[in-house]
């Protein structure tokens, strides 16, 4: 896992105070780790798979909002991966509707 400087956010999601201002203490504070589960294929075409991460955690101090920062290639808020997402995306596309 990275370290908690090496991701910090350029500033909080909420409110937009500077993580790092100048001559001030850290607007954006270490707030721990969770886990986080990714559930799908990670690419298209492969097996799907259920991957456990951690996640780094920040707490902003003007605000006292938490963010999760996860890997650029994971989804925010989403339990699934991308290539899940589009394939279900094309799937439901290309089926016709039954009407009951």
């Amino acid at each position: 896992m990275p370290s908690v400087s090496a991701v910090r956010p350029a500033s909080c999601a909420a409110c937009v105070a500077a993580s790092r201002p100048v001559g001030e203490p850290l607007g954006l504070h270490g707030h721990g780790s969770r886990s986080r589960q990714v559930r799908g294929p990670l690419e298209v075409g492969a097996s799907p798979v259920l991957v456990e991460l951690r996640v780094r955690r920040y707490r902003c101090r003007r605000c006292g909002v938490s963010q999760t920062v996860v890997p650029s290639q994971v989804l925010g808020r989403k339990l699934y991966s991308l290539a899940a997402i589009a394939w279900a995306s094309v799937v439901t596309q290309n089926r016709p509707m039954k009407v009951p």
